[in-house]
């Protein structure tokens, strides 16, 4: 699975997606891990609501030109959760975005965020299809977007991607990251 890992806090991966969505006309849909229906909203632009959204889950789809296949759900089947409804992730293509976590503790912890696709999709009658031109294309563009937010730093002998203010409370001790 092509990923881009980074490293910001809520409000940083908020103002990135932000731009991403606006810079590249994406759709936003907000995931949800338990649905009573099978159904998410999707966002054409920016609202508010979805930042309420993520900060209950770290986790949104992208869809643009390259998504190909409808959002499609299946029904959990036992379990405590047992008739309740998910996201299957594996029909698209989407760009899948989990946002960085962060621990409660004091420095809080940081863990990473990525960006990233899936090697081969699934249509809705289960064929295997690869990600497209279009997909890849797409990103590497937002990839590219992200790093206008970022910076490289080194650590432990590699290079991570974190937000600017993320960098500055790091360098201040105020938080860890961990890569």
């Amino acid at each position: 699975m092509p990923e881009f890992r980074h490293y910001t806090f809520l409000d940083e991966t908020i103002a990135i997606l932000r731009d991403v969505s606006a810079t590249h006309a994406l759709k936003m849909i907000p995931e949800q891990p338990v649905l009573t229906e099978p159904r998410l909203e999707t966002f054409d632009r920016f609202e508010p609501e979805i930042a309420t959204r993520l900060a209950r889950f770290g986790v949104v789809e992208l869809e643009g030109a390259f998504t190909r296949h409808p959002l499609q759900f299946k029904q959990r089947d036992g379990g405590s959760a047992m008739g309740t409804y998910y996201l299957d992730d594996g029909v698209g293509p989407r760009l899948h975005w989990t946002l960085p976590g962060q621990t409660g503790e004091h420095p809080p912890v940081l863990a990473p965020g990525s960006l990233s696709y899936y090697t081969s999709y699934r249509d809705p009658a289960g064929r295997r299809e690869p990600p497209s031109p279009e997909l890849i294309a797409a990103f590497r563009a937002v990839v590219k977007t992200m790093k206008r937010h970022i910076v490289a730093v080194p650590a432990r002998g590699d290079k991570v991607w974190v937000g600017r203010e993320t960098k500055r409370r790091w360098d201040a001790g105020e938080v860890v990251i961990d890569p």
